[in-house]
């Protein structure tokens, strides 16, 4: 039991501390102008801020699971009302947005032309201001003063039981309910949209194809003829393209799914076949294992976006250097030898 204790505050900190360093490196990325000029680009800076809320309140509670080292600890509201409430919060949030981002896509492939009037930077903040409203209201039940503290085993521990009808909505009705909202609907969406978008591209692909080659027969007796190697650079362009957006799409989805699903499944079929029991240490560590997997989704996009981008490396290396510029001008010793 030692040993998987070990194990797990070990890995816990390579998560916690690599996921936060990644987020803080998308920052660099996603917070440069001609990024934030896409609405995309924007959604995903947002998307980064919620995900960095997210694993600090994962980290809160993972120091307080395995360390057993309270950040609040003697502030019942901050403990037990208002460090929950984020965190369900900024989960819910960055689910939706990571599905906006494949909305987003998909409009762009499905209607190019419509998407200049509905992808626009203006929406992304009113479709954001419009998730935090509803989502904080719906959330608000988590500031109930029937969440407070009891004494186990000579620690202290939130708990709804004071009040029977407040327990069982906390323990019974709520977690299944956010199976759905933070979980299935977006899981759902991100496949959907990204089978849709996948199978736009290849339509473009084609007519895109298409197009080239009935230029070049037209060419033959208007101008210059377009070589093959033209079409063949242009369509090569296109696949990777292709490529780099599907391969993104693909392996955001798929992480997503593997990290997500666990955490929510075990929080329910322990729910209610009673395996999570708050005095048992067992079933707080499987829990708290659980949240380390789930938190990866929350802190490893900046690497999945520079293994499956080219462009998002090239940028990254090139704001690097931008940065190594401007550090230069500013203490010219410091790279002095």
């Amino acid at each position: 039991m030692f040993r998987v204790v070990l194990g797990t505050a070990i890995s816990g900190g390579i998560i916690y501390f690599c996921g936060l360093i990644g987020n803080l490196l998308s920052f660099i990325i996603f917070t440069q102008k001609d990024v934030r000029r896409v609405s995309t680009g924007q959604l995903f800076l947002f998307l980064t801020i919620f995900n960095t809320i997210h694993m600090y309140t994962l980290l809160v509670e993972y120091f307080d699971n395995i360390y057993n080292l309270k950040a609040y600890k003697n502030n019942i509201f901050f403990r037990c009302r208002f460090q929950p409430y984020i965190q369900n919060l900024s989960r819910i949030l960055s689910s939706y947005i990571a599905f906006t981002i494949c909305i987003d896509r998909f409009i762009r492939s499905k209607y190019p032309i419509k998407s200049k009037l509905i992808c626009t930077i203006n929406n992304v903040y009113k479709i954001i201001l419009l998730y935090i409203i509803v989502f904080s209201l719906l959330l608000s039940f988590y500031f109930c003063p029937l969440m407070t503290v009891k004494n186990v085993s000579r620690n202290r521990k939130c708990t709804s039981e004071l009040n029977s009808t407040y327990d069982l909505f906390i323990t019974n009705i709520w977690p299944p309910i956010r199976l759905i909202l933070a979980c299935l609907i977006p899981t759902i969406i991100m496949i959907v949209t990204s089978a849709k978008m996948f199978n736009n591209m290849k339509q473009s692909k084609r007519r895109i194809y298409n197009d080239t080659t009935q230029i070049r027969t037209l060419s033959l007796s208007s101008v210059p003829p377009i070589s093959p190697s033209s079409v063949k650079r242009i369509v090569r362009r296109l696949n990777q393209i292709d490529s780099m957006l599907i391969l993104i799409m693909i392996s955001n989805v798929f992480t997503y799914i593997v990290t997500q699903v666990p955490f929510h499944l075990y929080i329910i079929i322990g729910t209610y076949k009673q395996i999570i029991d708050p005095t048992n240490n067992l079933t707080y560590l499987i829990r708290t294992i659980l949240l380390m997997w789930s938190s990866l989704y929350f802190g490893i996009g900046f690497y999945l976006y520079c293994i499956s981008s080219t462009f998002f490396r090239k940028k990254f290396l090139c704001s690097l250097k931008l940065f190594k510029m401007k550090l230069s001008k500013w203490h010219p010793s410091f790279f002095i030898q």
